[in-house]
């Protein structure tokens, strides 16, 4: 048995959960948009894959694709409360097309947020993004490519006091919370400012045969007492019927939607 101090957040919300049994009532609201399929049915949350996204602004959407759909629609924000400070949860991802993704999100508006999520790639590969975007400029902090065809994985978030956020996953982990948390290394996240300057570069990522590239990653929001959890899919290509994404609850929320 691991010391409590060599858990990691996600292990030690466990171990607690395990002498401690409790329900945390919390409040939610659906912003954006109004899908024809968006609902809470106990511990799962049924979520329509939007086409809108949050990453970076509108205008440099448009820039950098030619078209923008908006924001993402359809994000389930809870509200603050200063016993949610980690949430789990395991993202069932039905996605194909490369960019779709799904996840937990440290929300303060459209252009702050700190995200985890389950991103789809090509020929069905997937990869773990760990980001944040201050005034709506994004950086990559992890990525770690998963193993396993596109179908989801466990997700957790924890917000410290001091702003930053800590991300952990499991590949094996299945909706009833069976398995083990491992911390997101950066893995092929960006470099940071100070590596692009030391190499010269204006933009670059790390390789997975780097050192670096086993750190533990970090990211931070601008506002660190203004954020709130959210869970949201985004930048999702539309079709003729949308698909829908399913989160289970790994922790001990019982979660009221007031419309």
């Amino acid at each position: 048995l691991k010391p409590f101090w060599l858990k990691t957040p996600g292990q030690l919300c466990s171990s607690l959960c395990h002498f401690i049994r409790f329900i945390m009532a919390v409040v939610a609201h659906w912003l954006g948009g109004h899908a024809k399929q968006r609902r809470v049915e106990g511990k799962s949350i049924h979520i329509e894959g939007s086409p809108g996204s949050l990453w970076s602004s509108r205008a440099e959407r448009l820039a950098s694709f030619g078209k923008d759909q908006g924001p993402a629609e359809n994000i389930l924000v809870l509200d603050a409360t200063p016993d949610l400070t980690s949430l789990g949860v395991h993202v069932a991802l039905t996605g194909t097309d490369w960019g779709e993704q799904a996840g937990v999100y440290a929300y303060v508006d459209e252009g702050n947020w700190v995200k985890l999520v389950v991103e789809s790639g090509q020929e069905g590969a997937a990869a773990l993004i760990f980001a944040e975007q201050h005034n709506f400029v994004p950086r990559v902090v992890g990525k770690v490519p998963l193993t396993a065809p596109v179908a989801g994985a466990a997700l957790r978030l924890t917000m410290q006091e001091d702003g930053t956020a800590v991300a952990e996953y499991s590949e094996e982990m299945d909706s009833t919370g069976a398995g083990t948390w491992r911390l997101v290394p950066r893995g092929l996240g960006w470099l940071t400012p100070g590596e692009l300057e030391a190499a010269g570069l204006e933009r670059g990522r790390l390789e997975l045969d780097d050192p670096r590239a086993e750190e533990r990653s970090l990211c931070a929001l601008p506002h660190p007492h203004g954020w709130r959890f959210a869970l949201l899919v985004e930048q999702w290509t539309e079709r003729k019927q949308m698909p829908v994404v399913t989160f289970s609850l790994l922790d001990d929320v019982d979660i009221e939607v007031q419309e």
